[in-house]
């Protein structure tokens, strides 16, 4: 199955944008530790209010990219992540830095990563039974709508593959060693790697997105002769109409099962949050936390896309598809109580610890 250019453009947008954002995020506290001096319990409650930011920002530029399209919402979001982590990485005040990481870093993030799923939906068919078996073609038709976003999560879990060794690889002693020469500590050579990968994403953006800025940006694209706009707000719209109707229950159910999972989604902040420092304490300065960290997006691309298929192909119900959720968040929970208990030997230890990264 051919992907359109559109989806592939889409999907390498999210690899460049879950790269930079996952660089930061797994060196952040350590960062904030080594280069600004805080404590943990600083670092960890500035760690926490970014993460908090991010979804209030989100409920505030949901609407402005709502007007400005996905084209311009890409690049406006990819320039404003270029400028702040550039005057991270050139930061030296603590409190410079946590400017930044209260204003422009979630501001960033809080538009570009829902307009990169927003584009995905827009180059998808809706899933039927003709379409789920078709690859789309032209830049329009992308394929099916729950196929193209396997894809994406898969694509995002790629970014990561390669962003938690990145980690490992600037923290090696020839690699500090390259760094010290260059008066760069390998923490700030992180962030000006991610702030890279900001501004590929805005030239590809600017580049390759231009087919899909169809949700208007004040010129008058929303009727530019085209009737895909028409015909994908009609589609949302019946689609809207329909839950309104007939599936307020089933929304309801989905909302409740999305806030006892709260707790799971906080343990897994906790690998970005908590466990590089955990790694190094228990295991020594060069322990290789992100070669840990990476065994969750290898099991997710090896598995997402047979689970997907298969939920595609033999119709699961939404009961049956809530059955994995929980027994991967009672593995998750079981694995990070034994590695909290005290005296666990060594390898016991990281055994457990490739356990919470699978159990994600």
């Amino acid at each position: 199955m051919w992907l359109s250019s559109s989806v592939a453009s889409i999907l390498v947008l999210k690899v460049l944008q879950a790269f930079g954002y996952f660089t930061l995020s797994i060196s952040l506290t350590s960062l904030l530790s080594i280069e600004f001096g805080l404590t943990d319990r600083e670092a960890g409650t500035l760690y926490g209010a970014y993460g908090l930011l991010l979804s209030l920002y989100g409920l505030a530029t949901g609407p402005l990219c709502d007007r400005l399209g996905v084209r311009i919402s890409v690049i406006l979001s990819a320039f404003v992540l270029l400028v702040g982590r550039l005057a991270l990485a050139t930061a030296q005040d603590p409190r410079i830095a946590a400017a930044i990481l209260l204003t422009l870093l979630p501001l960033g993030d809080s538009m570009l990563l829902p307009v990169l799923s927003q584009a995905i939906g827009l180059v998808s068919t809706p899933a039927t039974p003709d379409s789920s078996s078709s690859g789309g073609g032209g830049n329009s038709g992308g394929g099916s709508l729950k196929i193209n976003f396997g894809y994406f999560y898969t694509a995002m879990n790629v970014a990561i593959l390669f962003a938690a060794p990145t980690i490992d690889l600037m923290r090696g002693n020839s690699m500090v060693a390259a760094l010290t020469a260059l008066d760069i500590s390998p923490y700030r050579a992180l962030v000006f790697i991610s702030a890279a990968a900001a501004a590929l994403a805005m030239a590809l953006g600017a580049h390759q997105l231009k087919d899909l800025d169809i949700a208007g940006n004040g010129s008058g694209s929303r009727n530019n002769g085209s009737g895909d706009y028409e015909q994908k707000a009609g589609t949302f719209a019946s689609e809207k109409d329909k839950l309104e109707s007939n599936e307020h229950l089933a929304l309801r159910r989905f909302l409740v099962l999305v806030c006892l999972l709260v707790g799971v989604r906080t343990l897994f902040r906790h690998l970005d949050a908590t466990f590089p420092k955990y790694a190094v304490r228990a295991f020594g300065q060069g322990a290789p936390f992100g070669l840990l960290y990476a065994i969750n997006p290898v099991t997710i691309i090896a598995l997402v896309p047979l689970l997907n298929g298969a939920a595609v192909t033999d119709n699961v119900s939404a009961g049956e598809g809530r059955r994995p959720s929980v027994m991967g968040s009672c593995r998750r929970a079981i694995s990070a109580a034994f590695a909290a208990l005290p005296g666990v030997p060594r390898l016991l230890a990281l055994s457990t610890l490739d356990s919470i990264v699978l159990g994600c």
